[in-house]
């Protein structure tokens, strides 16, 4: 799987669920290289960021195996003084969705919730995914 290919899946992946989630959803999704800020008014946004990892080989013989790993990380803002409670309902959307789950050619392991805290005017919690992908040459 080329990384363009790894990485598409991966967009298309979160991009999917956040369009399936009912209220509370994101006021505003930001991948990355995407130009825009959050508007102050926005009560939830969320910035996906993929961070592939090295590539080794993975298996010997007639077909081998190379294997990229990396972390898929959901960075989710409310405004400080808000509460964390649609923060709290999101971070529990977004575990369920990846948590053992096998798209496009790309397995995610079991996400890791964690609690940032205070970013600027924003509270921040994390959802992070390792995943990885296969690529088989024969």
């Amino acid at each position: 799987m080329t990384f363009q290919a790894m990485d598409n899946a991966i967009r298309t992946r979160a991009k999917a669920t956040f369009d399936d989630m009912s209220a509370p959803k994101p006021d505003s999704v930001f991948y990355d290289n995407q130009e825009g800020q959050p508007d102050s008014n926005d009560d939830l946004w969320v910035r996906v960021t993929v961070l592939s990892g090295e590539t080794f080989q993975a298996s010997l013989g007639n077909s081998k195996r190379f294997r990229t790993p990396g972390v898929l990380v959901f960075q989710i803002f409310v405004p400080i003084g808000r509460g964390t409670k649609a923060q709290a309902i999101m971070v529990d959307r977004l575990v369920v969705a990846f948590r053992a789950q096998t798209v496009s050619n790309v397995v995610y392991r079991t996400p890791v919730r964690r609690q940032i805290g205070r970013t600027d005017t924003w509270w921040q919690m994390n959802v992070e995914v390792e995943f990885y992908a296969d690529d088989v040459e024969s």
